[in-house]
């Protein structure tokens, strides 16, 4: 016995036909789906020429919206990648970081202040109330 090999040629007939009627997607439609990529950040698909690899990242998180990007950075506050560690490429920007100094008051201080001035304030009331409880007592007492 002979190897024999069939080939069913109406179905390459009827798929040129179905894609000339628009039915069956052609060659462009075709290389679009398979050069979709997912933006690792937003998770919208797009064509992989839309979107950039800014880091070493690979795989599914290798491709990202250079806005989705961009606006990483400005939330997070540096251009490096969580995952791999490596500074995206260049091009990226993140706003410069704020420095607490001497005029920025901590809440625990201001805390602080007012427990002093309410325990003083507490005190002198105490201290009134025993010196005229004290005075009319020796008042009571001398006359």
């Amino acid at each position: 016995m002979g190897d024999h090999v069939a080939v069913d040629v109406g179905e390459l007939v009827a798929s040129r036909a179905g894609e000339a009627a628009g039915l069956v997607p052609g060659k462009e439609e075709t290389e679009a789906l398979i050069g979709m990529v997912e933006c690792r950040i937003c998770q919208e698909e797009d064509l992989a020429k839309n979107l950039e690899s800014p880091c070493a990242c690979s795989g599914s998180l290798k491709y990202a919206h250079r806005e989705c990007v961009q606006r990483w950075c400005n939330e997070k506050g540096d251009i490096t990648c969580e995952i791999c560690h490596e500074s995206y490429k260049p091009g990226y920007t993140a706003p410069p970081q704020v420095h607490h100094n001497e005029t920025t008051i901590e809440i625990r201080f201001v805390i602080f202040i007012y427990e002093a001035s309410l325990f003083f304030f507490l005190l002198w009331c105490l201290c009134e109330l025993y010196v005229r409880v004290i005075s009319k007592k020796l008042c009571i007492s001398t006359a």
